[in-house]
């Protein structure tokens, strides 16, 4: 079976991507900053930045409450637009969240 912190950095690695893919498809999708587009683009910053906070040891608490607030703002927006790359985002930050429900030595406070 494969380790948690493996499958933590695969998780984290993906998220990161998808982030990333969310800004550069936005950049190509909105011609100019609106509201919608700044929303848009603002959702894959945070996408990368909590994929980020996944990769080293971090306050545990701090981690499992950014990854559950991701991961309630993407199944909010699974209801709003249910389309293959959110659902694939469900997906990677319910992985994020349980892990780090479930493994408070590798992240535990300094």
């Amino acid at each position: 079976m494969m380790r948690r912190k493996t499958a933590r950095n695969i998780l984290a690695a993906l998220s990161l991507m998808l982030g990333t893919a969310h800004i550069i498809v936005g950049v190509l999708v909105f011609k100019t900053l609106s509201l919608e587009s700044f929303w848009f683009l603002s959702f894959g910053l945070a996408m990368i930045v909590t994929a980020l906070a996944n990769y080293g040891p971090v306050n545990a608490n701090i981690l499992r409450l950014q990854n559950g607030l991701t991961l309630v703002f993407i199944l909010a927006l699974a209801v709003l637009a249910p389309q293959p790359q959110v659902f694939l985002g469900c997906g990677l930050f319910t992985g994020l969240f349980i892990l780090s429900l479930l493994n408070p030595k590798i992240l535990a406070s300094p």
